[in-house]
């Protein structure tokens, strides 16, 4: 029976250090996403910015109506603005949900994995490139349906 105690505890123990590495994890996924929130949201910004700069027809704003979130608005040619993306970043689990409201898509949620002291956006299971997913997001808002 002594070899069963020892498998029981070896095994509690294993789960016990698992559970631990992955609260450390989840505490410093949750640290340092609000950064990864800030450096998501500047990269719309700057490049609506310079959207909007280069070109005569294609008007694009970002904006913060509240703290956790983001909307990228398409302003038309007659002035007024149409809400195009929506970002809302959701602290708690970490995760960013978005939704192209311009193109009536579903919502869609990116979330945050960790790996040492690096943290990454994934969607679908899958990493991805923020330069590379802003400039989708943004050329399919822009083009004329």
């Amino acid at each position: 029976m002594s070899d069963l105690a020892d498998r029981i505890a070896a095994r509690e123990d294993m789960r016990y250090q698992e559970n631990l590495r992955l609260n450390s994890e989840q505490t410093r996924l949750r640290a340092m996403s609000s950064d990864e929130w800030d450096v998501f949201r500047k990269a719309f910004y700057d490049e609506c910015e310079l959207i909007s700069n280069r070109s005569q027809f294609t008007q694009l704003e970002c904006e913060d109506p509240q703290e956790c979130s983001c909307v990228v608005n398409r302003r038309l040619l007659s002035g007024h603005s149409v809400l195009a993306l929506e970002f809302v970043f959701d602290p708690a689990i970490p995760c960013i949900y978005w939704q192209d409201h311009y193109n009536k898509k579903t919502r869609k949620r990116i979330d945050f994995a960790i790996e040492q002291t690096r943290v990454f956006l994934v969607e679908g299971g899958k990493g991805f490139s923020l330069r590379r997913f802003v400039e989708q997001r943004l050329d399919a808002v822009t083009r004329l349906s």
